[in-house]
């Protein structure tokens, strides 16, 4: 009898992510249940971002060092998801009913138990790992095989933790931003968190590798049609792209270190020191 063989982890997520090809405005929507966060974030604030990335026009900045081989990384996503993701996605949507779609993104939400639970634990978020303990349970076992979502209904919310989020938190800076192909948004910092993760996750140890080649395509084409009408909005107020989805994924993972309040406080507090220093500079005769 032939035995079923299995790929290890980080060969696995290589060839994985070959099918994971997301275009950046959606490449961070890890949690289908809370609606894309950095998407959101573009949309609701896409003028001012705009006009910041208009004036920086396409050439490296100190905060963009790489834009050059990003806006070439981003373009390249950007086509594949114009030309085949969203077509096959908008496809898959007149299929499939939005009501499966949920249950599916759910599914492969409760998947992600281990990446969030170790990194609760590792960021000393005691409670956040019970309740991520608790959601995984209750999720799997009333909500059929993690298919619905009763935990939420409990008042068990689901919440994002992964390994760039524990590096920030434990001091490590972010880096330059980057975009990789395939992946999208990312930073040297989360990059190095994307592939520790890659270790924690139940489909790269449990599932041969066609398998987890299918569900993959499979995960990234739901949660593409999942986000039609977001990245549609998004790319209709953006008049650059680029620097809408850059900003936006930088000031998500910005909150999801320090905590939305301190986060904002903090960019509040470097918009007025710039004013000040325009308004010192202005020499009045």
């Amino acid at each position: 009898m032939r035995r079923a063989t299995r790929t290890s982890p980080p060969s696995a997520l290589l060839i994985a992510a070959l099918a994971f090809v997301l275009a950046p405005a959606v490449a961070r929507a890890a949690d289908p249940a809370e609606t894309t966060d950095a998407e959101t974030t573009a949309a609701e604030a896409p003028v001012a971002d705009d006009a910041a990335g208009a004036e920086e026009a396409t050439s490296p900045t100190d905060a963009d060092p790489f834009q050059t081989f990003n806006r070439a990384m981003f373009d390249f996503n950007d086509s594949f998801d114009t030309y085949a993701l969203e077509p096959v996605a908008r496809g898959y949507d007149k299929v499939v009913p939005h009501r499966a779609q949920t249950s599916i993104g759910n599914f492969y939400d409760n998947l992600l138990f281990p990446i969030r639970f170790v990194n609760d634990l590792l960021q000393g978020e005691v409670d956040p790992a019970a309740v991520t303990l608790v959601r995984f349970a209750v999720n799997t076992t009333v909500g059929v095989g993690g298919l619905f979502d009763p935990a939420t209904d409990i008042d068990l919310p689901a919440h994002r933790a992964d390994f760039g989020q524990t590096l920030g938190k434990w001091g490590a800076p972010p880096g330059p931003y980057l975009v990789w192909p395939v992946w999208g948004s990312s930073n040297v910092r989360d990059t190095v968190g994307i592939l520790v993760d890659a270790y924690f996750g139940i489909q790269t140890f449990f599932v041969d590798l066609p398998i987890l080649i299918g569900s993959t395509a499979v995960n990234a084409v739901n949660r593409r049609a999942l986000a039609l009408e977001t990245v549609s909005d998004v790319r209709d107020a953006s008049f650059d792209l680029y620097s809408a989805a850059r900003n936006a994924y930088n000031q998500q993972r910005d909150e999801m270190i320090k905590g939305e309040e301190r986060a904002r406080a903090e960019r509040d507090a470097d918009l007025y020191f710039f004013e000040d220093l325009e308004e010192e500079d202005v020499e009045i005769p």
